[in-house]
Order: C-alpha cells, then structure tokens, then sequence
C-alpha cells in the first residue's frame, strides 16, 4: 500500500513526519510513500529517541552544512532490533538508509536551529563495518571483470 504525497500531506499521516518527508522522499523520484516506509520511519524514529539510538544520533557531525552520521553496521546491530530494518537493507537499500535518515532527522529537529532544517539540511547515512555489500562489490566487480 501506497501514500500519495500529493496536496494534503496532514490530513494523510498524523504522526508528524511530513515535514521531513518530503526532503528525503521528493515526489518527482517518489510519487508514492509506502505505508511500510512510514511504519520503519517510525520505529526507527522510536528507536532514536532511546538512550542507545540517541548516543548514536549524538554522532551526526555537521561537514560544512552536509550532516553526517558514519555508523559501524555490525555495532548498529546489536542494539538495534529493527529486523523490518535490515530486511528492507536486503531489498531496496537506498529506501532503508532514506528512512534511517529521516527518522534521525526527526529525532534531532529539537536540536537544529531553525534555519537548518529551511534550508533543505539532510542527514546522509554511512555505514561501514557491513560485509554483505561488500561481497555484494566483489561478486559485481568480478561479474565485470569476466565479461571483458
């Protein structure tokens, strides 16, 4: 199931991720936010409003403008009990990271000022420390490699 992020974006989702929503999910690349986007949204939303997931909140380093958080996967992991989570890692990685990113986001709005979020801020997602990409890499770059 699908939301359309067309005119009234209130009315749809009364949980209050609308407004970060639309920087992360921009209807020209997403015309539709499924309804288990929302859903991870909110529990990792949840998640980071815990001790645990605002530690690592607490980590996002603004790079001129450009907020980042560089997360070690597998420490992630084990605090982290998400498992819809690293399914959707598996499926459509960039969406996972998206709702990562807006869910931290959305946990640290109260501490950004203001103009921050006006101007479009994002908080970009990098994770290391995560082997299934990078067997991923090797398999593709040797699929590559052969075919030459």
């Amino acid at each position: 199931m699908s939301v359309s992020m067309g005119m009234d974006y209130a009315s749809i989702d009364s949980s209050g991720y609308w407004d970060v929503l639309t920087s992360y999910f921009p209807q020209q690349l997403f015309p539709a936010v499924e309804e288990s986007w929302l859903k991870l949204i909110s529990e990792l939303f949840c998640f980071f409003s815990t001790p645990p997931g605002q530690d690592l909140a607490s980590q996002v380093k603004d790079d001129d403008g450009v907020f980042v958080l560089s997360m070690d996967f597998q420490q992630f992991q084990k605090i982290c009990g998400i498992e819809e989570f690293y399914l959707m890692l598996e499926d459509k990685p960039k969406i996972a990271l998206l709702c990562m990113s807006a869910a931290i986001h959305k946990v640290l709005l109260t501490k950004w000022e203001k103009k921050n979020v006006e101007n479009g801020v994002k908080v970009k997602i990098h994770l290391h420390n995560y082997p299934e990409i990078m067997i991923a890499l090797k398999n593709l770059k040797a699929a590559y490699i052969g075919e030459s």
